[in-house]
């Protein structure tokens, strides 16, 4: 069974996609973890004795929408930038949000041309909700705003929290 949504991302950063999974994903917007696909997130990963390459291919290609998580580690690991070609070529609805040190100017030539937010910023997050919104056809009425408000502040309690702990490499 295909996904809704793939999550492109370092398995180093596997903390930071949990919580925006968790928080964000399911329990504001009310995705079911089995319209998800993250390598490194429980319910999410690829099943016990698959071909993890065919098993990406597969969901990447007939995901609707992929959400990249770019961060230093995200930059340096050989298969993210892999996915991120693989994205590119298939012209693929890509969501890319920034952690820094990580900037506007230094995503990488395949972003660049496109609306790039911040996964630690409070007005990126709202536009994140509104496009999965948008795209999966989810009724205003079904996203409750003070559940949306609890949740992101929620993640970005903890993402902070993580981020002051763990350092990223320098880009």
């Amino acid at each position: 069974m295909s996904k809704k949504i793939f999550i492109s991302h370092s398995t180093e950063d596997h903390q930071i996609v949990q919580y925006f999974i968790d928080d964000l994903l399911i329990g504001a917007l009310n995705f079911n973890i089995t319209e998800i696909f993250c390598t490194s997130a429980d319910g999410a990963k690829i099943k016990s004795g698959e071909d993890w390459r065919e098993s990406i291919m597969e969901n990447l290609s007939k995901s609707s929408v992929a959400v990249i998580v770019i961060t230093p580690n995200y930059k340096s690991s050989e298969m993210c930038l892999n996915e991120l070609g693989a994205l590119w070529f298939t012209k693929k609805n890509i969501l890319p949000l920034i952690v820094e040190p990580i900037k506007y100017e230094t995503v990488g030539v395949l972003l660049t041309v496109r609306q790039i937010d911040k996964l630690n910023d409070e007005k990126s997050l709202d536009r994140v909700k509104d496009k999965l919104q948008s795209d999966y056809n989810i009724e205003p009425s079904l996203i409750k705003s003070d559940r949306w408000t609890f949740k992101k502040k929620e993640f970005l309690h903890k993402l902070e929290k993580y981020l002051q702990t763990n350092h990223f490499p320098p880009p």
